[in-house]
């Protein structure tokens, strides 16, 4: 996967690594599926809290689309794609 072009980092990871759990504050994101695609890849992670936060109702499923078409660092054509999913 494509993190660097031409030795500048254009991403960095703060999802958790497939099959992990990684915890934000009250949260809890536990990553579930990845596909990935010509263009892009579609992640799905499990968010949950133990904590009364109500706009999550203790448990969501959250995609995720990367667009791994970038050219250069400042643009991504292929994001116009995923735009239009």
């Amino acid at each position: 996967m494509k993190y660097f072009l031409s030795l500048q980092n254009k991403c960095t990871q703060y999802w958790p690594d497939p099959e992990t759990t990684k915890t934000c504050g009250p949260f809890h994101v536990k990553h579930m599926k990845e596909t990935e695609f010509t263009d892009y890849i579609l992640r799905e992670f499990e968010l949950t809290s133990e904590s009364n936060v109500s706009i999550l109702c203790y448990h969501s499923i959250v995609p995720h689309l990367h667009c791994v078409l970038c050219d250069d660092i400042y643009s991504c054509e292929g994001a116009k794609k995923i735009m239009l999913i």
